[in-house]
């Protein structure tokens, strides 16, 4: 645990234009800003879509899947509306998943994305699913895959 002397002596060798930066986060410890509903409405809609990935993620897992999802998000109330993203990725079998929630002004967009090579090696393979007001889109692209060491096309 930090003693006030250990403080001290960091807030002492901060350059000044650096406690300008440290400022707001001290204050904020002794002034915490009220909860804000709107912040935990977003806080339980991330937990919520997060929790219907991964029930999602254990119902289709096939063998060789890694089980762990890696994510994140970030909420911004805008004009009184809900706007943020929140996303997740993941591995399946061979794809690699990636699967948003986007907020816009209160409307949710569900984004899949799924990047896989195809079974000859020789195709990068991309599939985006969107989703939204009861509307699926999908979209499928296909690119010759280029090994690494392989120079650059010019353009």
């Amino acid at each position: 645990m930090a003693t006030r002397d250990e403080l001290h002596s960091l807030l002492d060798q901060l350059p000044e234009d650096k406690l300008r930066d440290a400022r707001p986060f001290l204050t904020g410890l002794l002034k915490p800003r009220p909860a804000s509903p709107k912040i935990d409405r977003a806080r339980k809609l991330t937990q919520q879509y997060k929790n219907m990935v991964e029930q999602r993620f254990r119902e289709t897992r096939k063998p060789g899947t890694i089980s762990a999802l890696v994510g994140g998000g970030s909420v911004f109330p805008r004009e009184g509306q809900m706007n943020g993203n929140h996303s997740f990725h993941y591995w399946d079998d061979k794809a690699l998943v990636h699967q948003t929630l986007r907020i816009f002004g209160g409307q949710e967009l569900e984004i899949m994305e799924r990047t896989w090579r195809s079974e000859d090696g020789a195709t990068l393979v991309y599939e985006q699913e969107l989703s939204s007001g009861g509307l699926t889109k999908r979209h499928e692209e296909r690119f010759p895959f280029r090994d690494a060491s392989e120079p650059k096309a010019q353009p």
